[in-house]
Order: C-alpha cells, then sequence, then structure tokens
C-alpha cells in the first residue's frame, strides 16, 4: 500500500478552505490522477490559528477532494493535528497500521524545508518522498510565510 500525506492549512470560521488548502489540494488531486494506487490521509483538526469550526480541518479537505472525484474508499483516517509536528505525530499510528511501501507528503512550497524535517525525524525508516504545491500567495503574505518557517526550524534545530 502507497500513502499520501496532504497536511491541513487554513480554512474560515464558516468552513471554506484558503488559497493555501487549496494550492495544497489541487496538487494531491493531480498527483493522486497519476498514481490511483495510492490511499489519502489528510490532516488537520482544529485551532485559532487555521480552523475554528466545529468540524475538523482534515474533513473540509476530505470532501473537497471527493468533489473532485476521488472515491470515499481511497481515504485514511483523519489526522486531527493542530500543528506541523503533530502532522507527522499523529499520522504515524495511523500510517504504521498499514505499512506503506512509499509515503508521499504533500505541502506547500514555503512550508516544505520544515514539513520534511519533522517527517523524516518521525519517520526515520520509512521511503518518503515529498511534493510542494506551488503557492498562489501574495508576495507579501509569502514572505510573512518564510519568515515564519525560518524560526520554527530554528526552534525546532535549537531544542535539547
Amino acid at each position: 500500500m502507497n500513502i499520501l500525506i496532504v497536511l491541513g492549512a487554513p480554512n474560515s470560521d464558516t468552513g471554506k478552505l484558503s488559497e493555501m488548502a487549496i494550492n495544497r489540494l489541487n496538487t494531491a488531486w493531480r498527483f493522486y490522477m497519476h498514481n490511483q494506487d495510492f490511499y489519502i490521509c489528510c490532516t488537520g483538526g482544529f485551532g485559532p490559528h487555521f480552523n475554528t469550526t466545529a468540524t475538523p480541518h482534515a474533513q473540509y479537505a476530505k470532501q473537497y477532494l471527493v468533489d473532485k472525484g476521488i472515491h470515499e474508499e481511497r481515504f485514511l483516517e483523519y489526522v486531527l493535528s493542530s500543528h506541523t509536528m503533530e502532522d507527522a505525530l499523529l499520522a504515524k499510528p495511523i500510517i504504521e497500521k498499514y505499512t506503506p511501501g512509499t509515503i508521499v507528503v504533500i505541502t506547500s512550497d514555503f512550508h516544505m524545508k520544515r514539513a520534511s524535517l519533522f517527517f523524516k525525524y518521525v519517520f526515520e525508516h520509512q521511503n518518503l518522498i515529498f511534493v510542494e504545491a506551488p503557492s498562489t500567495l501574495d508576495m507579501v503574505t509569502m514572505e510573512e510565510l518564510m519568515a515564519h518557517e525560518l524560526q520554527a526550524i530554528e526552534r525546532f534545530l535549537a531544542a535539547p
């Protein structure tokens, strides 16, 4: 079995997916259309910075992909995470149940360095492939996000 993990991104307080989330999900959809032997694992629970609804972000993500034509039976359990390290940590027991041959992780281009660092740390003996979702965000937002990413990586690397 091969597994595609799509990392969560913000949605509005009404459940509308953000541009960042749609970029990731469209990349996942395109990947899946060429690799239909994969099962999909969507991440994202709740958090003040990305989802304040009563529905987990992963459910909105799955519904988006189902609406684009991916069958319900191709999805694994949700990873109800609230940040990137939890994406990896909480995905691990779910993914290991299926003993995958290959794990593909999809996230935004600006987020890839941190996500790959965390997933390689948590899934150290797995065959991991990372696929970047191209961002369509404006330059000011991208600069803010890239600065945040650098700080998060520095904090992780400085931890004992």
